[in-house]
């Protein structure tokens, strides 16, 4: 199944389904084939594999031509998902972005990942406009895979770990590579290192894909 979020003219957002090239409103959806579920994508993503249910229900209807959708050229969708709990990231994840930096391949069955977080305020759609910091002229983007967990746990083993993801989408990791907010001041030890903070939370620094795709 492939969840996304469409937004009207004032605003108003709305979890839907995309069946081939109809949208179908989720809660409407569901309540024509006597189901409930709740208007957003990160609400259907808490309720878990109960939702999924649901939705999988609400996708063959309408192909069964029993739920009507609209078509996809006439709704406006934006990021698949707008207000996960969390969003959590690894620096360096993937060896040719380590070695395109200029830095040495390194075996990574021996070294930690280094996590860092963005927080929902930078989030963004597609096509929505990527804002340039006045601190900063070194933009930089990251395509990767975002994996969305759609059940809870801690300490997970590995060997259970996709059980706890719900499906996949698009992400457009961007980052400052350097910033300015040091000039006139006088320089610190590290100052000239990559601000993780200041360097990743900007506003519009995660723009997520349109489709949720289930595992």
């Amino acid at each position: 199944m492939r969840f996304v979020t469409t937004v009207s003219s004032d605003g108003t957002q709305r979890a839907g389904l995309a069946v081939d090239d109809q949208i179908v409103d989720l809660e409407e959806g569901a309540a024509a084939i006597g189901g409930t579920l709740p208007t957003t994508v990160s609400e259907i993503v808490g309720m878990g594999d109960e939702a999924i249910v649901v939705a999988k229900s609400v996708e063959d209807a309408a192909r069964e031509g029993k739920v009507e959708g609209v078509s996809a050229g006439s709704v406006t969708l934006t990021a698949a998902t707008t207000a996960p709990l969390s969003i959590f990231l690894l620096a360096g994840n993937y060896q040719s972005h380590i070695m395109e930096s200029g830095a040495a391949a390194v075996n990574k069955s021996k070294i930690n990942p280094r996590p860092f977080m963005k927080p929902t305020t930078a989030i963004i759609g597609t096509g929505d406009p990527i804002r340039i910091p006045p601190d900063s002229d070194t933009l930089d983007y990251e395509i990767e895979i975002a994996a969305v967990i759609g059940k809870p746990g801690r300490h997970i083993p590995e060997a259970e770990a996709l059980d706890h993801v719900l499906g996949y989408a698009v992400f457009n990791d961007v980052s400052a590579r350097s910033l300015k907010i040091a000039e006139g001041r006088d320089e610190r030890a590290g100052d000239g290192f990559f601000d993780w903070l200041l360097g990743k939370w900007c506003d519009s620094f995660a723009a997520i894909g349109p489709y949720l795709v289930t595992r």
